[in-house]
């Protein structure tokens, strides 16, 4: 409760100060009101350490796992299909999120005071629009990915028709605009600095604006849940679980025909090993994001928002980084799962050949 009412009357100064003075003097204020609340809401060494050790893992082992995903989704065999195409826009977003990582690391790992060196309130809008915006296009971009595949093995002949580049573009970027609707908000005058460096609260909606601060914290956070995993994560297990049982009975049900045989082989692995790189990602976001989507929802139905604050981050803490293994660890299982993802690899080394 201590740190409940110290934050109330410490930002509502802090805000009422920013209001009355200049901007350089408020920005001088605000560091020394950052200053003074730093003792007061101070991470704890579990918490360090997950941001520190976890959060350079996750970067390193992702960035390295985007760039070679992504060079190898250019190839032909995948880029001439909607579903690469998909993909590769999927690992985009991947890479962005491992930025926001990045950024975690460096202010809550190496305990690095931004407040002090940059222009810390658009720093915490930028970095909150590109989090809640990749998690939404990743969650998103994989859902069609799996409607893309459905859509191939259950209506081949529409699959000419539906499944083309253009129209894989003109969802993508139908996509981007209703991300970035969705998530304008966090760009406005009303969110800012809450308490630097203090992990899940280091940024988030002014206190005085007591509207969008209660909407923020007990409507959006619901919103964002439902529509960024609950609703895309449903969808996705939903088809995948459908074209596994239609793949089952289709080759119970089929006689082989030998005089075709040779030449469907090649399309039916092709289409396969797709469906294998589609469920392995699908399974990966499910395990590390059902975890903090369980905890996220548990906290807000039974906390108040001003109660998080008394709320230990080490459990947050190590959700988040296992979550953000989901954007680090695809490379890694599709060349270990994936037959025509190591062969499509490999193309990439032609000179060594040579």
């Amino acid at each position: 409760m201590i740190k409940i009412k110290a934050f109330k009357i410490v930002f509502s100064f802090c805000i009422w100060t920013k209001r009355k003075m200049n901007q350089t003097s408020s920005f001088r204020s605000l560091i020394s009101i950052a200053d003074v609340l730093f003792p007061l809401f101070k991470n704890s060494i579990i918490v360090i350490r997950v941001y520190k050790i976890g959060f350079l893992l996750t970067f390193l082992l992702g960035f390295v796992s985007c760039l070679l995903s992504l060079s190898t989704f250019m190839q032909a065999t995948f880029r001439k299909h909607s579903t690469g195409c998909l993909f590769i826009a999927l690992l985009m977003s991947n890479i962005f999120y491992l930025i926001i990582c990045v950024f975690d690391f460096v202010e809550f790992g190496l305990q690095v005071r931004f407040w002090h060196r940059t222009p810390y309130t658009e720093l915490c809008r930028f970095r909150t629009f590109i989090n809640n915006f990749s998690q939404f296009t990743t969650a998103w971009f994989l859902t069609f990915i799996c409607i893309d595949q459905w859509i191939r093995t259950r209506f081949p002949s529409q699959a000419v028709r539906c499944c083309q580049r253009k129209s894989t573009l003109i969802v993508i970027i139908i996509l981007l605009l209703i991300d970035i609707a969705l998530h304008a908000h966090i760009l406005t005058s009303r969110f800012g600095e809450l308490i630097p460096q203090y992990t899940m609260l280091a940024c988030g909606p002014y206190i005085t604006e007591k509207s969008y601060f209660s909407f923020y914290f007990n409507r959006w956070s619901i919103i964002q849940i439902v529509l960024s995993f609950i609703i895309p994560m449903s969808l996705m297990l939903i088809i995948v679980a459908d074209i596994v049982i239609y793949n089952i009975y289709k080759r119970a049900s089929i006689q082989p025909n030998p005089s075709c045989l040779v030449t469907t082989t090649e399309v039916i692995l092709h289409k396969k090993q797709l469906f294998i790189i589609t469920a392995i990602t699908v399974a990966l976001l499910c395990v590390t994001s059902i975890p903090i989507t369980v905890y996220r929802f548990r906290m807000k139905v039974n906390t108040n928002y001003l109660d998080m604050l008394a709320q230990p981050l080490d459990t947050w803490a190590i959700l988040t980084w296992f979550q953000s293994l989901n954007y680090a660890l695809n490379f890694y299982l599709y060349i270990f799962i994936s037959r025509l993802f190591r062969k499509q690899f490999r193309k990439l080394f032609w000179f060594i050949k040579k």
